[in-house]
């Protein structure tokens, strides 16, 4: 179901007006609107795959139950085993969950029996550990009403592609009553015209092209043209994913919901580190707090850590054991994104390049020093940017092209053939080949424009939503007028209609 469609629009409206006068009759059974609404979205799109899903939401719930029972069950005075005990329901609970993602998702298509995946099952496994183990933790108590657990489960504006919703974070409002007012419409029609533009604007309309710049044989495509399609993917991936979240963010605030965020202006990270501390920031949390920690934490882990602390001194002590610790990550959020070889090589591609730059910090620090850069000076952060840019689009190598050996005929092309003039002549036979368009270049180049000033914005704390809606009439329906033929040109260039890219998952 395309977020623009008559289908999508028509769905979207309605609900609002039930959960309006809803509200206006009983403001305490809202949540039951949006459940309901969650419910029709997600057995339409998913038919009877709404089984799993539902059988994931009745284990978190039982489990949830059994954790706080046997927290205050005083029938077993040994603490030790209240703790085994607990810690036996929540492996069971993640077994359960974990086990149905990994037989359908890299078992079964492994063993050439491929089935079509639940709609969200990459996100909602995830979002069901994540409830299990905060439970386990004490962080909150278990929900007892299996239905508002459901909805947290089913929260339709989340189902396709995310954001990992934390249940505390999200319970505050899923639950909570909400009536609409003008300046919420307002802004929420913005984030969703902005969340449209990228997608439409910049991932259709250049996706088609970068399919073209990596297609074929690559040993004879010069390393230039090769990284702009590099390029071009990370430009097209940024705006497919944050573009759709920000759609989906906007609906969700249409009914009073405040998801978690899930972008903050990535490509202005200055390192890969900090890179993944922006970009796809609940699946970054979840690998922190569920994996991460939890390794670096471990008695054995532990034991490494001060053996090496006693040989090579505590920053390499830590150095060690946080890039064992990424590289694990890195290779699990591989996994998480698919089965297939190139996803594992992007992830510890990732994981790699983190932990050597931890490794390597002091030697940055003497270089600096030597040199007198000024490492709080804008000159070193503008650099830093751009490398880590330039990372980026590497990485976009393992992560877009399927075969790893093509890959790596990218990358030794790219550092050993670069060939600008010939890149510049395969660019043009892009055009006389009408994969690429003058109106289409205009088209991606005004709203990458737009996307790096509303980015810029945000970096320098300021609210380009209370800017646009500030400014006069006179100003903002022309600004919104121009967005919106942007986005209606989109469609009549694109030449695809290409789904959400992470919507798979």
């Amino acid at each position: 179901m395309e977020l623009y469609s008559a289908a999508f629009i028509g769905f979207v409206i309605i609900t609002v007006l039930v959960h309006e006068i809803v509200g206006n009759r009983n403001e305490g059974r809202q949540w039951i609107v949006r459940l309901s609404a969650s419910a029709v979205f997600y057995a339409a799109i998913s038919g009877w795959r709404i089984i799993f899903i539902a059988f994931s939401t009745l284990v978190i719930w039982y489990g949830g139950k059994k954790l706080e029972a046997l927290s205050g069950d005083k029938t077993i005075p040994d603490k030790k085993l209240k703790k085994r005990k607990k810690k036996a329901v929540v492996a069971l609970i993640a077994v359960l969950n974990l086990g149905i993602l990994l037989v359908s998702k890299y078992l079964l298509p492994a063993a050439g029996h491929p089935i079509l995946l639940p709609v969200g099952i990459s996100y909602y496994t995830l979002m069901a550990v994540s409830y299990t183990v905060d439970v386990y933790g004490g962080k909150y108590k278990s929900e007892g009403n299996i239905a508002k657990l459901a909805l947290y489960m089913t929260w339709f504006p989340q189902i396709l592609q995310g954001p990992i919703n934390r249940y505390d974070h999200v319970s505050a409002t899923l639950f909570a009553p909400y009536h609409a007012c003008r300046e919420d419409i307002r802004k929420n029609l913005w984030l969703f015209v902005v969340g449209a533009l990228k997608k439409y604007a910049i991932a259709n309309v250049m996706i088609g092209t970068v399919g073209e710049i990596f297609g074929g044989d690559l040993s004879q495509k010069p390393g230039g043209f090769l990284f702009a399609g590099a390029l071009l993917y990370a430009l097209c991936q940024y705006g497919d994913f944050s573009g759709g979240i920000d759609m989906m963010v906007a609906v969700s605030r249409t009914f009073g919901v405040q998801m978690n965020s899930n972008f903050s202006q990535p490509y202005f990270a200055g390192s890969i580190a900090e890179f993944w501390r922006r970009w796809h920031i609940t699946l970054g949390s979840f690998m922190k707090d569920y994996v991460f920690y939890p390794f670096a934490l471990c008695s054995p882990v532990m034991k490494l850590y001060k053996k090496a602390g006693k040989r090579w001194g505590d920053h390499m002590a830590r150095s060690v054991v946080g890039g064992i610790g990424n590289i694990l990550v890195f290779l699990l959020v591989g996994l998480w994104h698919g089965p297939r070889l190139h996803f594992i090589l992007w992830g510890l591609f990732n994981g790699v390049i983190i932990a050597f730059s931890d490794m390597c910090e002091p030697v940055y620090a003497r270089l600096c020093a030597t040199f007198h850069i000024r490492r709080d000076g804008r000159p070193w952060g503008i650099f830093r940017i751009v490398r880590t840019f330039i990372i980026i689009c590497f990485a976009g190598y393992f992560d877009y092209i399927e075969k790893p050996a093509d890959s790596l005929i990218a990358f030794k092309n790219t550092f050993l053939h670069f060939g600008p003039g010939i890149s510049r002549l395969w660019m043009i036979d892009l055009f006389n080949s009408n994969i690429l368009s003058l109106q289409k270049v205009v088209v991606f180049a005004l709203a990458v424009f737009i996307l790096f000033t509303v980015d810029i914005m945000k970096e320098k704390k300021m609210d380009p939503v209370k800017a646009f809606l500030g400014r006069r009439a006179a100003v903002r329906w022309p600004l919104a007028y121009a967005l919106l033929i942007l986005i209606l040109m989109s469609f009549t260039v694109a030449g695809n209609n290409a789904g959400f890219m992470y919507a798979a998952f």
